[in-house]
This record gives C-alpha cells, structure tokens and sequence, in this order.
C-alpha cells in the first residue's frame, strides 16, 4: 500500500514570530489511495487538519470535533458541489484526491479547536483559506484582518464595537466583527462575553483568554 510517513515530534506553544510552519504528526501522501486507512485512524478524535495540493503546494488547514466525519464529506462530491463556493472544495474537484496530501497537524480537545486552527493557520498562512477579496486569512474562529484591513472598517463604519480575543496560551489575537463570532469561538455565550465587560473584567476568560472590547473607532487614522 506504501509507506507511511508519521511524525512522533512535537512542538511547544511558542509565540507566533518564533517558528514557521507546523509540523504534522501524521502524513497521508495520496488522499484518494490512503482513504480507508486515514478514516480509521481517525475515528473519534478532533483536531485539525491540512490538505495541501500535490501540483502546486497550496494548502488548506481546518478543524473538526470528528475528523472522520468532516473527511468523509470532503469524500462526497455532493458535498463539494453544494459547497462549491469554498475554494477547497473546488480544488478538490479540480485537481482530484489523488494530487492532494492530507496532514494531521494536531489532536486537541474539541472546545478549543477553533484556537488551535486559527494558531496553525496564522503560522502557516494556507493559501485556499485566504479571502481573496479583503486579502484577509479566514478561520472558523474569525477573520484575521491586516491593519489596513482594519483602519477601512474604522472608517467605513467609526461606531462599530469589535471584540479582539488573545489566546494567553499562544499569544495569539484574533478580531471579531462582534460579540457573537467572538463568543462563538471560544464555546461561550454573547451575553456573557457582555458581562464580562460590563463587570471590567481582567481576569483571562475561561483561564485562558483575554477578552477587550474594541471600538473600531478609537484604532487610529
């Protein structure tokens, strides 16, 4: 069937600008060819996950409470068809199973998932995950806008609250166009994300987040 190419090596949670890319703990090198053997070692975990394109080397990095189940949609050409406006999704129509590598980057318990994507996805920076148009990176956690990015939205809507989440874990900050994307992301309640300001907390939220109201209009112009 062909040799398998794991990796027993782990990485510490350094701060973004210390490393690179991510190394994978495990490595399927022919999705179409490994797909019965990714989908059983896989079974019951979360975690997140890399397909990268075998002609080109662009890649796309998400997150799943059940891998299986997310690889086994992926494996459905419905579900691509049907969500066609994913740039994934129309690579893997595009250029078929076989041409694509899929990478486990993690394991994680599911409620921080979206962390953890986002974090890999920063270090990274996959190609099919960025939003062409604003030249932003997206994850499920929320969009991750330049400055310039942010400096248009402040001037285009000046009353506009964001919330700004830093994961203390990792030093990663992540924007959010409100408080429910933002309370989304870290399994939480947008009333309590509003309780929480409201009381001038300081304390992390959830022991490992630092949450701050931000009002896009005092970033400076």
């Amino acid at each position: 069937m062909g040799k398998r190419f794991y990796s027993t090596n782990r990485l510490p949670l350094p701060l973004i600008d210390s490393i690179q890319e991510s190394l994978p703990i495990k490595v399927y090198p022919n999705a179409e060819t490994f797909k019965v053997v990714l989908l059983d070692e896989n079974k019951g975990k979360a975690g997140i996950y890399r397909r990268v394109n075998l002609t080109n080397n662009k890649s796309y990095i998400g997150s799943a409470i059940s891998l299986k189940e997310i690889f086994i949609n992926y494996y459905n050409i419905n579900h691509l068809t049907s969500n066609d406006s994913m740039v994934i999704c129309r690579a893997l129509i595009k250029y078929g199973y076989s041409n694509f590598r899929l990478e486990i980057l993690e394991y994680c318990a599911p409620e921080v998932r979206f962390a953890r994507e986002n974090y890999n996805i920063l270090i990274c920076k996959p190609e099919y995950n960025v939003l062409q148009e604003s030249n932003s990176m997206y994850s499920r956690q929320g969009f991750v806008h330049k400055e310039s990015t942010i400096l248009k939205i402040g001037i285009a809507q000046p009353s506009r609250q964001m919330v700004l989440i830093t994961d203390i874990t990792t030093n990663v900050e992540t924007t959010f166009d409100s408080m429910r994307l933002a309370a989304k992301s870290i399994n939480a309640q947008s009333g309590q994300i509003s309780l929480y300001f409201s009381r001038n907390q300081v304390k992390p939220f959830k022991g490992m987040f630092q949450v701050l109201p931000w009002n896009t209009h005092d970033f400076p112009h």
